[in-house]
């Protein structure tokens, strides 16, 4: 049985759109997958269904996106672990997707003294102060609530020009050094927001 999805297979982010294909002698657990998934969706948005099947009928062109996407996130991904890390934010790289988890343990002085006990009353104050959004970590991700990890999703810029730039520099060439700054705006934006805040907040201790 193969099992794919459009969000995470293509990179195409939020799309979620998903196919499955059964050998002809397993007919009966497709359709009993069928019955079971008909409870849950009814179906997939129209103008998606089309550019998956585009998709799925022009195997270079996506192919060639998949390269570029996945190159574009890695080169964000790693932008964003590398300025974190930097000042002592606990993360492991990214290899793939769209999110770092980061832990912001070094801070636990500095937050303890404001009151600061929970990841949620973090997420709060760093929305309110330093403008970044972060979702907290906790029950959501099976870790305690008292410890300072966060989701951080590093997807939200203008792919339409990032992807055309990759395209422009080719696969046979990295990626230049400015190529967050200029082509994923927001999300380098915010990774320095959410440096300057962590670093006023070491500096306070």
């Amino acid at each position: 049985v193969l099992s794919a999805g459009f969000s995470k297979w293509a990179s195409a982010g939020g799309w979620r759109v998903g196919y499955h294909i059964y050998p002809p002698e397993l007919k009966a657990l497709k359709e009993a997958v069928k019955s079971a998934a008909s409870h849950t969706y009814s179906c997939a948005p129209a103008p998606m269904q089309y550019a998956v099947a585009k998709g799925l009928s022009n195997e270079d062109e996506c192919h060639s996106y998949i390269l570029h996407t996945s190159r574009i996130m890695r080169t964000v991904g790693e932008f964003v672990h590398r300025e974190l890390t930097s000042i002592g934010i606990l993360a492991t790289k990214p290899t793939a997707g769209y999110y770092v988890f980061p832990n912001f343990e070094i801070l636990r002085t500095a937050l303890s003294k404001r009151g600061i006990e929970t990841c949620e009353q973090m997420c709060s104050v760093l929305l309110e102060e330093g403008k970044v959004a972060l979702m907290a970590g906790g029950p959501a991700f099976l870790r305690p609530n008292t410890e300072f990890t966060t989701r951080l999703c590093y997807v939200n810029f203008d792919g339409k020009e990032a992807l055309e730039q990759s395209m422009k520099i080719g696969l046979s060439e990295p990626l230049p050094e400015d190529y967050v700054r200029n082509y994923a705006g927001p999300v380098y934006e915010g990774t320095m927001a959410l440096k300057n805040w962590c670093l006023n907040q070491l500096n306070s201790a």
